[in-house]
C-alpha cells in the first residue's frame, strides 16, 4: 500500500513538511492507551544498548489500531548525525524506511514515534524522561499520535517507557510486548 497525494503518510507531512488534509477525526475515536511492540522489539532494544557509548536514537515504524499503537518495526535514525544530535532523524531514511514497510506489510504502515537511550545505556528516573519529551517535543517528534520511547537498562530489565502528548504535557502509555505467536 502506498501512500496516495489525498493521503500522506505522517512520515511525508514531518519529514518533507508537505500538508494535506487529514482523514476526518472520527468524533468517537479513543484516546491512545498502549503500544505494542511486535515480537523481537525487546531484542532489538537490547542490541542497541549493549552498544552503548553513544546516545542513540530511532524510528518506529508500525499502525494504530483503537486505542493501540502496534510497532512492527525498531530502526535506527538514519545516517550521518553524531551523537550530540540524537534526536535528529535523517528525513530520507525515514521516508524510505515508511515506503518499504507499506509495500511489504498488509497495514497502513507509518512513522509512529521515535525511540531514544543516553550514551551509558542505564535507565533514568521516570521524571528525567520529561527533559528529552519536551526536546523531542520542540522537534515535533512527539505528539498525540506519535509516541517517545525511552530506553535503557537496569541491574535486573530493559527499562522502556512510553510517552504521548496531552494537552502539552507527557502522558505515559502501556506497555506491551506481543508473543511470537500472537498477532497484532
Amino acid at each position: 500500500m502506498t501512500a496516495t497525494p489525498s493521503q500522506l503518510s505522517r512520515a511525508h507531512r514531518r519529514f518533507l513538511g508537505l500538508t494535506a488534509s487529514l482523514p476526518a477525526a472520527d468524533e468517537h475515536s479513543l484516546a491512545l492507551q498502549a503500544i505494542e511492540f511486535a515480537p523481537g522489539s525487546r531484542r532489538r532494544f537490547a542490541e542497541h544498548l549493549a552498544t552503548a557509548g553513544m546516545p542513540r536514537s530511532g524510528l518506529l515504524i508500525g499502525h494504530r489500531t483503537g486505542d493501540r499503537l502496534h510497532v512492527h518495526a525498531v530502526l535506527g535514525r538514519g545516517y550521518g548525525w553524531p551523537p550530540a544530535q540524537r534526536l535528529q532523524v535523517d528525513a530520507h531514511y525515514a521516508l524510505g524506511a515508511v515506503e518499504a514497510a507499506q509495500q511489504l506489510s498488509g497495514h497502513p504502515m507509518d512513522w509512529v514515534g521515535t525511540w531514544c537511550m543516553p550514551a551509558d545505556g542505564r535507565a533514568r528516573p521516570a521524571h528525567t524522561d520529561r527533559r528529552i519529551w519536551h526536546r523531542a517535543r520542540h522537534l515535533a517528534l512527539v505528539s498525540e499520535e506519535t509516541v517517545l520511547v525511552t530506553i535503557g537498562h537496569s541491574p535486573e530489565r530493559l527499562v522502556l517507557r512510553a510517552w504521548i502528548e496531552e494537552d502539552g504535557q507527557p502522558r505515559a502509555l502501556e506497555v506491551v510486548w506481543a508473543s511470537a505467536g500472537g498477532g497484532s
